[in-house]
């Protein structure tokens, strides 16, 4: 007889279990199925830098240092000439020829100081520039995701064609894509240039 209750309570234990296990397994199921998929938006980062508001003024702002170096540059320049004039009418030898000879030479290794030092200060502000830009746009991307609840938002490099050269150079360029397709209403370019330049001419170019 208390083998028979026991052998009841223990059936009744296990298909409780066994319902519970089948409840808990249906309710993530229907917990799973109702979670939103995650929402994704694509930019053509290319496009967007290059339609900057802000890359205009920082350019012009570049092409200014640009010119100011290329005058003081051209200003070496005159004094290296009139000095290489100076001396092809003196007498090839005296005092006077030797500091001319040596101021000769003290211009050409300024000249070509000069010009070492222009290219670099060039490259370190066109890059200083990229850097920047890219800063602001990831700054913006994410305000921009989270105002419109975005979960995820890539660089669109699905779009320019692939360039012809070597079959090492093609398999690089294959190699380094990691947009392959992406609907254009995913595409928040427009949506994410417009704010940019409107928070740049807000802020008056700050």
């Amino acid at each position: 007889m208390k083998s028979d209750k026991l052998f009841r309570f223990t059936t009744l234990a296990l298909l409780a279990m066994l319902a519970l296990g089948a409840w808990c397994v249906g309710a993530n199921q229907m917990g799973h199925s109702q979670m939103a998929p995650p929402v994704v938006a694509v930019v053509n980062l290319e496009r967007i830098v290059n339609n900057l508001d802000e890359l205009t003024a920082r350019q012009a702002e570049l092409n200014n240092w640009i010119v100011e170096r290329q005058t003081a540059f051209d200003r070496v320049k005159q004094q290296f000439e009139a000095a290489r004039q100076k001396l092809e009418i003196l007498p090839t030898q005296g005092a006077e020829v030797e500091q001319a000879r040596e101021e000769l030479l003290r211009l050409q290794i300024e000249l070509k100081l000069q010009q070492e030092l222009s290219q670099e200060g060039v490259d370190q502000r066109k890059a200083l520039v990229h850097r920047d830009l890219f800063d602001k746009v990831s700054d913006a991307v994410e305000r921009l995701a989270q105002k419109n609840s975005y979960h995820l938002v890539l660089s669109n490099d699905s779009e320019p064609p692939l360039i012809l050269g070597t079959e090492a150079q093609v398999q690089r360029q294959i190699a380094g894509r990691r947009v392959l397709y992406a609907d254009g209403v995913l595409d928040i370019t427009d949506e994410l240039l417009q704010m940019m330049n409107n928070e740049w001419q807000a802020g008056a170019g700050n």
